[in-house]
């Protein structure tokens, strides 16, 4: 969940809605209110059950990730526009760039955004993915290899590179990796 600066706060649900099939939602909470109103319902087509934390730009658009849905039924990114509450899939996930995004999305300070997907991608074991005003962008494919399945969302750095974790299904302590993506230089992963 996210507060606005206003003190609304903001959040999804992974099951319900008004919409059929109950594929989530996202809700706000008016500050000094308990009254909860659904703003936009996920369908399938525009992602199923959304996953990881929000954010928020300064226009007040929230942006965020589902699990699955869109036109693979792997997962999107998505927008719910401030002023009109209109859901926009930014991306849809296809397998080769990436499957299932637990993760939460981090944006840098030209609003480009940055996540993780949990599988798929070249060796089936995740990617970082970035999505710009031009659209979505897998850095070189081949390169990226995350070990074993990334959940944990990015973290930005002031500095400019993200840092993220991965973690085993299995839960095993030396399957843990943490890693820096280098900002700009060559976009490749050091472990």
């Amino acid at each position: 969940m996210i507060f606005d600066t206003a003190g609304n706060l903001y959040g999804t649900t992974y099951f319900g809605g008004p919409a059929q099939g109950s594929n989530g939602s996202l809700f706000k909470i008016a500050a000094g209110s308990n009254t909860i109103t659904t703003l936009a319902s996920f369908t399938g087509s525009n992602g199923l059950h959304p996953h990881g934390t929000l954010i928020q730009d300064a226009a007040g658009n929230l942006f965020g990730t589902t699990v699955a849905g869109g036109a693979n039924n792997v997962g999107t990114v998505f927008e719910l526009t401030a002023d009109t509450n209109t859901l926009i899939t930014l991306a849809t996930f296809n397998v080769t760039n990436g499957s299932f995004p637990y993760g939460g999305l981090v944006a840098d300070a030209s609003g480009n955004l940055y996540g993780t997907t949990s599988s798929g991608g070249l060796n089936g074991e995740g990617t970082v993915f970035e999505i710009t005003g031009a659209g979505f962008v897998v850095p070189e494919p081949g390169i990226i290899t995350l070990c074993p399945i990334v959940f944990m969302g990015l973290i930005r750095r002031r500095r400019g590179a993200r840092r993220d974790t991965t973690s085993a299904m299995d839960n095993l302590p030396s399957r843990r990796n943490v890693f820096k993506l280098l900002p700009v230089l060559d976009d490749r992963i050091r472990t």
